[in-house]
């Protein structure tokens, strides 16, 4: 694993992302359009000189051969044939090689925006890791308040209970406060320690900075679903692949036709010819120049299966650009309808805890003025302990829905 050192003290998104675009995940997305390129060069290939050394030797060695009716005897040392040349072929004209090129340089393409598709979903994936360790740390400070709270009412509890005026229930009802909130506690670091390592892991980093941005998602009030649903069409990387594709595919339907047409060459050869007979040799110097013509008639139906493999081609890539589009949109739609839900659910949940926090302030002031018991007390300090997680899981969600979003948006720019 490659380590990639930060020097902030505090690891904010961007920074994260930035070791993100380090990491060897994200390099190795890179690779898909890197292997495509090649396929395309070997691809026009097929237009370029092809230069070969051609060595043909042929040899038969009979000795002897016996013939005839008077016991004659006729011995052959070596009958053959031998040549040596440099040949040169360039393809003037290959209207099939034509065709494979464009499907090439189309693939090629789809495969630049397959990287980008992936590189969104891996950037999402790191801003959903980032955004559960900061969830986790908010619940896991949020429990230690809330323990040493419930240490405090049970030492209230047990004294009361020492002078005689208090009862066993609520003894018990604070040290079960008490034991939840290890509890919670337990779980809450266990679950820290498995998030920050998975995400030291996605970011190719030895440890995390003791500190990340806090959990503090703004509001970004009502969003415009038809420009929204424009951009998306704009920035998704899956869309411009099947666009590519149906493009590429209308291309090789036109090209289907010139696959009756010749292929042209030009063609040079030089070298010499070296023919031996019963052991008396003889060397001759030889060489070409010309341009071949090869003209299809007929390939046993090969050719009538490439048109028809090109229609069927065209055909599904149409469809599949359609189904895009409206998967997209159907997307877009969604996650901008979670944004709003989340958002809503974040105003309840902040106002929530405004209310439970003045209910529990209330409650210290009336059991320290001897107006209330233990039961009170610690009714409302649990009150305000599930404020506190259903706040943290609201803010969670807000900004885990905005996450998704500019998943669907195909990209990442505005977030940061």
């Amino acid at each position: 694993m490659l380590f990639h050192p930060i020097v902030s003290k505090a690891l904010t998104k961007k920074e994260a992302f930035e070791n993100l675009q380090a990491s060897a995940k994200w390099n190795l997305t890179k690779t898909l359009q890197d292997e495509s390129n090649q396929k395309a060069l070997e691809a026009e290939s097929e237009f370029r000189p092809h230069v070969q050394v051609a060595l043909k030797q042929l040899v038969a060695r009979i000795n002897p051969i016996q013939y005839g009716s008077n016991n004659q005897v006729e011995v052959i040392d070596t009958v053959g044939f031998g040549s040596s040349s440099i040949q040169m072929e360039w393809a003037i004209a290959n209207p099939v090689a034509a065709a494979q090129i464009l499907m090439t340089k189309a693939q090629a393409k789809v495969s630049g925006h397959q990287a980008r598709e992936y590189q969104n979903d891996l950037t999402a994936l790191m801003l959903l890791s980032y955004l559960n360790v900061q969830k986790l740390e908010r619940q896991l400070a949020t429990t230690e308040v809330s323990l040493k709270k419930s240490n405090l009412i049970f030492k209230l509890a047990t004294s009361k209970r020492k002078i005689g005026a208090g009862i066993p229930l609520e003894v018990a009802r604070a040290k079960g406060l008490v034991g939840l909130d290890q509890v919670k506690k337990m779980v809450a670091l266990t679950k820290l320690l498995k998030s920050k390592h998975d995400l030291e892991k996605l970011l190719d980093i030895q440890k995390l900075p003791s500190e990340l941005e806090k959990l503090n998602p703004q509001i970004v009030g009502t969003l415009d679903s038809h420009s929204y649903m424009s951009a998306a069409f704009e920035t998704r990387a899956d869309l411009k692949s099947a666009e590519a594709l149906r493009d590429s595919s209308i291309l090789l339907k036109q090209q289907s036709s010139s696959w009756f047409l010749p292929k042209v060459a030009l063609f040079a050869e030089a070298g010499t010819v070296q023919p031996t007979f019963l052991g008396l040799p003889a060397k001759t110097l030889n060489g070409a120049v010309g341009i071949s013509f090869m003209i299809p008639l007929e390939s046993g139906g090969l050719i009538t299966a490439k048109r028809r493999e090109a229609q069927i081609a065209n055909y599904r890539a149409e469809i599949n650009l359609k189904e895009k589009k409206q998967e997209i949109l159907l997307q877009v739609k969604e996650a901008l309808e979670s944004v709003a839900a989340a958002e809503e659910a974040l105003t309840v949940a902040r106002n929530y805890i405004g209310t439970s926090t003045e209910e529990a302030n209330i409650a210290e002031k009336r059991f320290f003025s001897g107006m209330s018991n233990i039961l009170d007390l610690s009714s409302a300090h649990t009150n305000r302990a599930i404020a506190d997680d259903t706040l943290t899981e609201s803010e969670f969600n807000f900004e885990a829905a905005r996450i998704n979003y500019y998943r669907v948006l195909g990209d990442f720019k505005d977030y940061f």
